[in-house]
């Protein structure tokens, strides 16, 4: 089927990193790769190719179908896991503008045909105030850090909610840096299913006060499957930029740091995250 091909660090030409065996990253861009074949665009030309044949419509349909169907699989893995070790906490991960708030909307969609009650919760409600913001080594805030979400609190609220009792969930506000208590108060039932996004959403320090079986676990990012051409991969880096760059003029409100080495976290550790989720073909 192929081959794997290591090469050495540029920082040191005469050195090959201990070769680590990512099974399930392995197979996500497989399993992409042979999307992007049936539609026919492997390359940036073929897609440009396609919009100017008139045909982009059927190319984003049959993607937004490829998804579709992605997530009915990942829904039905939830609801078994439900059934038979109780799974009640959904912890969705991955970087910066990896397409983690709109995965987990649309997976609750799917969650919701099942019978359960989709609770979606956003990391970024627990941020702490921005003055307890950390700084980076440059001195702009740091909010991929874990220290920036408000760990106590979060965890409190989970505990509560999976007791069954009312937690008022905050929002936070990226232009005054607080977050707002003017919400509804939110209760889970015995068929709501808790969907957590966030960056830190595989960290272990992030959800110690939920036992193992409860959580599943998924990893995304918007892995780059279509190349610039047959010799020329694009980067998930550079694709993820784009993303960020437009998500933070459209909505955020609050300049971020938008350098690449900036856009944080890598591919989890080995047997981190049940499923891999790329978001991408959008």
């Amino acid at each position: 089927n192929g081959f794997y091909l290591v090469l050495p660090p540029r920082t040191s030409p005469d050195r090959l990193d201990r070769n680590v065996h990512q099974d399930k990253m392995f197979s996500i861009f497989r399993e992409y790769q042979s999307w992007v074949r049936i539609m026919g665009v492997p390359t940036v030309g073929d897609v440009n190719s396609k919009v100017l044949a008139g045909d982009a419509g059927g190319m984003i349909k049959l993607a937004e179908a490829f998804h579709e169907r992605k997530f009915a699989e990942i829904a039905d893995a939830i609801a078994e896991a439900n059934l038979s070790r109780g799974t009640r906490v959904v912890l969705i991960s991955g970087p910066s503008s990896s397409g983690k708030t709109t995965s987990a909307k649309r997976l609750g969609i799917h969650l919701g045909v099942l019978g359960l009650n989709p609770v979606l919760i956003s990391l970024d409600d627990y941020f702490v105030d921005r003055e307890k913001t950390p700084k980076d080594e440059n001195g702009d805030y740091d909010y991929e850090a874990l220290e920036a979400i408000d760990l106590e609190l979060f965890n409190d609220h989970l505990r509560r909610l999976m007791q069954g009792e009312s937690v008022d969930i905050p929002r936070y506000n990226f232009i005054t840096g607080r977050r707002t208590w003017h919400n509804a108060p939110l209760t889970l039932d015995e068929r709501s299913i808790l969907i957590i996004e966030g960056i830190h959403g595989l960290n272990p320090r992030l959800t110690p006060s939920i036992p193992e079986q409860q959580k599943f676990r998924i990893y995304i990012s918007c892995f780059t499957s279509v190349a610039m051409d047959n010799l020329s991969r694009i980067a998930t880096t550079d694709n993820r930029l784009l993303r960020r760059l437009t998500r933070d003029y459209r909505s955020a409100g609050f300049r971020r740091a938008g350098h690449p080495l900036a856009l944080g976290l890598g591919p989890p550790r080995r047997g981190e995250a049940h499923l891999p989720l790329s978001g991408e073909c959008r």
